[in-house]
Order: C-alpha cells, then sequence, then structure tokens
C-alpha cells in the first residue's frame, strides 16, 4: 500500500514539472493557442 502511495505522489509531482516546463516553452515560443494558456490563465 505505502508503495502504491510513493507512486502515485511521484506521479503526480512529474505531472506538474511536466505542466510547467511545457507552459514555460509555449509562452518562450509564442505560442498563444497552448491548452496551457486556458488551464493556468496567466499568458503575457
Amino acid at each position: 500500500m505505502i508503495k502504491h502511495i510513493i507512486i502515485f505522489v511521484v506521479v503526480i509531482v512529474g505531472l506538474f514539472l511536466l505542466a510547467e516546463s511545457v507552459q514555460t516553452w509555449e509562452v518562450a515560443n509564442n505560442y498563444p493557442y497552448g491548452k496551457l494558456c486556458d488551464v493556468y490563465n496567466n499568458c503575457n
């Protein structure tokens, strides 16, 4: 059971890091129609 919880936490953290890096890439490349833009609502 503890193993499952650890895996779950690692996956969640990984998804957050991935989303942040993708959003940074979208903003850096002037990609205004990014899906993450709509989710986070903080496109420059």
